[in-house]
């Protein structure tokens, strides 16, 4: 099952409008980017950044985290450690969202990105966020999704509404390129009863 949750990726989303891109020229352009940009070089920053987002759009967010670690680790902005923390956060790697989103409420005051409505509703609204804010918000939901975890109460994310944090991927650390091929592909499949 693939979707997002009304708390992880909602802001992403809306980064997205420049890089709209079908689901294959996505895959393969993922796939470009993982391949050529193993270097942290700042002009690599732009391309996975891009990638990146693109990944991300179509819900292979496994993929998406290792395009944003290059892009944040050549080019440190608020921005791309907000991507990064909101793929750690897809992806249930809670830890290192909460080590990111850190860092952008104190330096991310200054910028600011639109949110788009979220998937096939094309009516919705847009609206700008300020990004130290939004990462705020996004740590006041993870601990109150902790917080009701530990007395017992399902989450959302327990519930199965983001399928690339439910595939085995591991809790915390980096992942192989091919790896998160491999968990995004399992996200994908439908889930059989």
């Amino acid at each position: 099952m693939r979707g997002s949750t009304s708390f992880a990726g909602v802001a992403l989303i809306g980064l997205m409008a420049t890089a709209c891109a079908t689901q294959p020229s996505a895959k393969l352009e993922a796939a470009s980017a993982l391949q050529s940009s193993n270097s942290t070089a700042a002009s690599a920053a732009p391309r996975n950044e891009g990638a990146g987002l693109a990944s991300a759009t179509n819900g292979d967010n496994w993929t998406a985290a290792n395009l944003f670690e290059r892009a944040e680790r050549a080019d440190s902005t608020p921005m791309n450690r907000f991507n990064l923390a909101s793929e750690y956060q897809r992806t249930g790697r809670l830890q290192q969202a909460v080590v990111l989103y850190r860092t952008v409420v104190s330096d991310g005051e200054f910028s600011h990105l639109v949110i788009l409505p979220q998937d096939g509703d094309r009516g919705g609204r847009m609206w700008r966020v300020n990004l130290a804010a939004e990462s705020q918000r996004r740590l006041d939901v993870i601990a109150a999704s902790s917080a009701r975890r530990t007395m017992g109460v399902p989450t959302a994310s327990d519930l199965g509404s983001n399928a690339s944090a439910l595939v085995g991927g591991p809790k915390r650390g980096e992942v192989s390129d091919a790896h998160a091929l491999r968990l995004d592909n399992a996200a994908e499949a439908p889930v059989v009863n």
